[in-house]
This record gives C-alpha cells, structure tokens and sequence, in this order.
C-alpha cells in the first residue's frame, strides 16, 4: 500500500498509510497533530483520545486515525482492541457527540478516589498489582461519588481525617468485566488528610503497602505507574 502525504490543520503534514476514506494509520516517524482533546481512555498501556480537531504534537508511537460520523465506531473499537501494535487510537469530530456514541459500545462503571497530602507535603500511594496507584473504588448504591472517594481512601489505606479540597479530573480505562467490555470512570479529588496514625494497607483488595511518598521519589515510577494514574500525578511538584 502506497504512502500518501495528508495535510492536516494549522498547515501540518502526516505521513499515513490510507486504509480508506474514513481512517488512516500513522507511520511511529510521522507527526500527529492532536489536541484539543476532551477525552482520553485506556485499554491496558494503550490509549484513545477524542479531540475536536488537531493541532500541533507529536508522538512517537504507531497511531490509528479516524473521523466520525464517517467512521463507524464499533467497527473501529473492535479493530483497535485486535491489533496490539496500534497504541493510540484517535477520534476526531464533534467530541461530545462521539463521547456519546462510543459509551453506547460499552457497559459504564462510576469510581472515585483521592489524590492525598499529608502537612508533611507527602503523597498517598498504594502498590497493588505490581503497579503503584491512587487509592479509590467503585461507587456503592445511595452514595455520592464524594463519599465514595473518601470511602475509598479511608478503607484501602486504613485512616481518617480526611477532607476533599476540589476535584481535580476524571480518568477512564477500558476492561473485560464478565465477558462485557467495560468503562470504568473514576472521578478523582485532591485531599488533604490529618491524620498521622500507621497506614493499614487493605490486603483483602490485594494492596501490599500503602505509603506517603515526596513527588521526587513517585516522579521516578513512571513506568510502575498506570497511564491513567500518571495523568493525574505528573505535573505535581
């Protein structure tokens, strides 16, 4: 299959190969201009963002490119779940009305957790699975997702005095639930916490440790962290 030069907005080229009129994938050397992004959705270290329209970025990796009402959604879900090779799958279009559409594809699941400081500027993490992650969970029937955030905490790291301080964004991954493909959303909030007594990692839920940790040290486990995760503690300093 030929390459083909496509010109993208803001005057930026992609180097593609044309799969047909409605989608493209992009070579690991090209430069994919996308931002303007709304939403982002992980299935494992693998990623699909919904954005507007383009703009400049470029990314390393190999790349899925499609636009909707053109694109048939499913069809390009179940293409971009089979080929491991493609690590980013992208959207472009009217975001909302894709968000809408693409939600359709999947059973929703509503979580909440905590980004956690201690007065010592310290961190709360968690380390389950082999990954290090924020403590949270899903939403219990009857509750707000506040409550369910400050639930979550106090059960997975064993404290108390907890406050939540504003949110600060949501994060969505993609995984089997009983044979279902499955959305989880997790809303996240900043917090603060008084409490100084020993962390009690719920081993249960299979959480090994529970700790308070400095953004020097976490900032170095990128790649023990989950990308969604990572989203939310990278900028912190």
């Amino acid at each position: 299959m030929p390459d083909a030069q496509v010109k993208g907005l803001s005057g930026c080229n992609l180097i593609a190969l044309i799969c047909n009129k409605k989608s493209a994938i992009l070579r690991a050397e090209s430069r994919l201009c996308i931002m303007a992004q709304k939403y982002k959705v992980y299935y494992n270290n693998r990623v699909i963002i919904i954005a507007d329209k383009l703009d400049d970025h470029r990314s390393p990796v190999m790349q899925r490119l499609c636009h909707y009402p053109e694109a048939d959604l499913r069809e390009e879900w179940l293409r971009f779940k089979r080929d491991k090779e493609i690590k980013r799958f992208c959207i472009l279009g009217d975001s909302e009305a894709i968000w809408k559409e693409f939600k359709k594809l999947f059973v929703i699941i509503k979580a909440a957790g905590g980004l956690v400081k201690n007065a010592k500027e310290e961190y709360l993490f968690i380390f389950r699975n082999k990954k290090w992650d924020l403590p949270k969970g899903k939403m219990d029937r009857g509750e707000t997702i506040k409550e369910t955030a400050i639930r979550e905490v106090e059960e997975e790291c064993g404290i108390k005095k907890l406050k939540i301080i504003k949110p600060i964004g949501n994060s969505h991954h993609i995984y089997e639930l009983k044979g279902k493909d499955t959305i989880k959303r997790t809303y996240w909030f900043d917090m603060s916490c008084k409490d100084t007594r020993k962390l009690i990692p719920q081993k249960e839920e299979g959480i090994e440790k529970a700790i308070w940790v400095k953004p020097v040290r976490f900032k170095k486990w990128k790649k023990d962290i989950y990308p969604s995760v990572w989203d939310i503690v990278k900028d912190i300093e």
